[in-house]
């Protein structure tokens, strides 16, 4: 069993693998709900300014729980790849006007 540290550059460097340089990828701490932490490996096509995030931490946790790296890698591309190539328009992200009406806001933990 490796470590997450080993677990994350395993899973970064089989992404830059596969996309051959069509997605940019790295690795950030993102901070979430609450002020915790998350690790994260981010892509961004070239022709793009958004980055998808995706959580490793719960990668780890499956992959602790018996599923495979490849299985895990795999998975991570689909994610990826549905980003690569999306079946929604992402260029209006940046534009207030467009999106205003689409945010959901949650309440989590009104104490802290």
């Amino acid at each position: 069993m490796i470590r997450f540290h080993q677990f994350v550059a395993y899973m970064k460097k089989e992404q830059v693998s596969r996309f051959e340089g069509r997605l940019a990828v790295k690795v950030e701490k993102v901070k979430i709900n609450n002020g915790v932490f998350m690790t994260s490996l981010q892509g961004k096509r070239p022709d793009s300014q958004e980055w998808v995030t995706i959580g490793l931490d719960s990668y780890y946790m499956a992959y602790r729980e018996g599923m495979t790296l490849k299985q895990l890698a795999d998975d991570i591309y689909d994610m990826f790849n549905t980003f690569e190539n999306p079946s929604y328009p992402l260029d209006g992200l940046g534009d207030w006007e467009q999106v205003k009406d689409k945010i959901f806001y949650k309440l989590v933990k009104s104490e802290k």
